[in-house]
Formats: structure tokens, C-alpha cells, sequence
């Protein structure tokens, strides 16, 4: 079976059953089917994306790339590994993601995650992503603001503060930072 024809079945498994889901919770009472709705549907309407993307490229006619004794599509050439980079180079972007996998667990850990969003953001798109410093800077400011927004004043359920925080007693690092700046520059 064909990795298109593949992605093609999960995607429409996945939205029978976000649908099932979605259709067996309109018995249930007010507060019980809220979660399942207020994420179902959001979470069904990115399904029906994925299934449109998934149809599409299923039905895509590609040019083909002469690999081996038989023909492969060009995507899934590069897709499913058939053209290959060097072996060590392959290892070494394995290493790196994993590493920054790694960094974000500690670092959201370590700072909280609004803090930790904003300088793990930056230092993913600066060194690894290399992008512009504005480019990096903005991103990371709209995940910080993006987690004080949503999580903070919207929904009201302030997040982890962070371990760093709470061995010096503060309430976040950033409200730590902040204060030490109005200490600096009172006015």
C-alpha cells in the first residue's frame, strides 16, 4: 500500500471518530460535553484540513524519480528517505533535535513556560533555525504573550512558575526580572 493511500485512510479514520466522539457527547449533560466539544470541534475542523490535504495529494499526479529497479514519486523519494543526505550528517540533525527536545522539557521546566517560551523560541530561530534577530525576537515575544494571553488572563490558570522560581521564592522569573529593572530605574 502507498504511503499517500496510507496517509489518506488515518486522516479519514480520524475524523470518523473525532465525528463519533463529537456525536456521543450531545446526550450528555451541559458541563460533561463542554471539554469534548470545545476541543472536538476545533480538533475535527483541523482534521477535515488534514483529510482535504491528504485527498489532494492522493489524487496529485508527480513526476517520478528513477530510484532502484522500480519508480518512485519524487515526494516520497525525499519523503521516506530514499534520497538520502551522508550518514553523519542524518545523525547529526537527529542529535540536534533531540537535543532541543531535551532543552525545551528543561527549559520550561527550569523557567516556566512563559518565560522559558520566549527565550528557548528565540534561541531555537537564532542558532538552529538561523533566522534574523527581528524575525526571532518577534516570534519568541508572540509565544511569551501568546501563553500570558491565553493561559494567564483569558482562562485564568496561571501556569508553572518554574523551578528557578520557586527556589528564590518568587512568584515567576519575570516578575523577578521586572522587579530588579523598577529597583534599577525607578520612575
Amino acid at each position: 500500500m502507498s504511503p499517500k493511500r496510507i496517509e489518506l485512510i488515518v486522516s479519514l479514520f480520524i475524523v470518523l471518530v473525532l465525528g463519533w466522539v463529537l456525536w456521543e457527547a450531545r446526550a450528555w449533560q451541559f458541563h460533561s460535553r463542554l471539554f469534548p466539544w470545545s476541543v472536538g470541534f476545533c480538533v475535527l475542523g483541523l482534521a477535515l484540513i488534514q483529510l482535504a490535504f491528504s485527498l489532494r495529494d492522493y489524487l496529485r499526479f508527480e513526476p517520478t524519480l528513477e530510484v532502484g529497479p522500480q519508480r518512485t514519486p519524487l515526494s516520497e523519494a525525499v519523503l521516506y528517505g530514499q534520497v538520502t543526505s551522508e550518514p553523519e550528517v542524518v545523525r547529526g540533525r537527529i542529535i540536534v533535535i533531540c537535543a532541543w527536545i531535551l532543552g525545551f522539557y528543561l527549559g520550561l521546566w527550569f523557567l516556566g513556560f512563559k518565560l522559558g517560551s520566549l527565550i528557548l523560541t528565540f534561541a531555537f530561530l537564532r542558532f538552529t533555525a538561523k533566522e534574523r534577530r527581528s524575525v526571532s525576537a518577534t516570534v519568541a515575544i508572540m509565544s511569551y504573550l501568546f501563553f500570558l494571553a491565553v493561559f494567564d488572563l483569558i482562562l485564568a490558570m496561571p501556569l508553572t512558575s518554574g523551578l528557578i522560581a520557586e527556589l528564590i521564592g518568587a512568584s515567576s522569573l519575570e516578575s523577578f526580572v521586572i522587579d530588579i529593572l523598577r529597583w534599577a530605574f525607578p520612575g
